[in-house]
């Protein structure tokens, strides 16, 4: 599960904030303890030039309560931080 504050664009004591790469862009990237997936909002793919491909759909419940749906994910995605480079696989959110 995602915490909202963290896919809201909002910051709470429990997220971390850093400011990263993806594909030479720079991104705001929100790190929220007791989250267990990546997402990227899906307006996103052209901008960092991503490939998502279809997957079975993942039902997502955030903190709030709401649901969203993830049809797509893209895998070994490139994550510069603060001199370190991460690779993930993250679902894409409308």
């Amino acid at each position: 599960m995602i915490n909202f504050h963290a896919i809201s664009g909002q910051v709470t004591p429990q997220t971390l904030r850093s400011v990263g790469r993806v594909s030479n862009q720079r991104v705001l990237i929100l790190i929220a303890g007791g989250s267990t997936q990546n997402f990227i909002q899906e307006r996103l793919i052209p901008t960092l030039g991503l490939t998502a491909q279809p997957t079975q759909p993942l039902q997502v419940i955030v903190g709030n309560g709401n649901e969203l749906d993830c049809l797509r994910l893209c895998g070994n995605i490139a994550v510069h931080v603060q001199g370190n480079v991460f690779t993930m696989i993250s679902m894409f959110f409308p």
